[in-house]
């Protein structure tokens, strides 16, 4: 029986003020968290990479269609252009 009162005596009380300084502590130190400021820059990348896969896009269709095709290279935006590559790909046009 002394060992358990001896056990309880060693064992340190936290105040309630102590402990609301503490949780304090910890949602000021959370607030400011490393994962959120990473996760910002993880969607800027993101955002950043869709756009620059987009130019590629688009400026591979221009000098496909424009210097390897010899065609214009603004009408490989025109709709009469892939009406007539999907005809091609269906086999109703030669």
């Amino acid at each position: 029986m002394e060992d358990r009162r001896a056990e309880k005596k060693v064992t340190p009380t936290v105040s309630r003020q102590a402990r609301k300084e503490q949780q304090e502590i910890v949602e000021e130190l959370s607030s400011k968290s490393y994962a959120k400021k990473s996760i910002k820059f993880m969607l800027l990348r993101l955002l950043v990479i869709i756009v620059l896969l987009f130019i590629a896009t688009f400026v591979g269709l221009m000098i496909g269609y424009g210097v390897i095709g010899d065609g214009d290279m603004l009408d490989v935006f025109k709709p009469s252009t892939w009406t007539h590559v999907f005809d091609i790909m269906d086999g109703t046009e030669k």
